[in-house]
């Protein structure tokens, strides 16, 4: 399912201007702007020490 980020961008992009793209069009609009949006730094998990004892 769709989350709302998602559907605001797909609102976003098929605008009254752009109404005949075809839905796989803006599929693709939508997967290429995610992962331009992507951070993989927010998402990774930071590499934990070992305590030397």
């Amino acid at each position: 399912m769709a989350d709302e980020r998602t559907m605001s961008t797909i609102t976003w992009l098929n605008s009254a201007k752009r109404n005949r793209q075809e839905v796989s069009t803006v599929q693709d609009h939508i997967q290429i702007r995610q992962w331009h949006r992507f951070n993989p730094m927010l998402t990774s998990t930071p590499l934990r020490t070992v305590p030397v004892v």
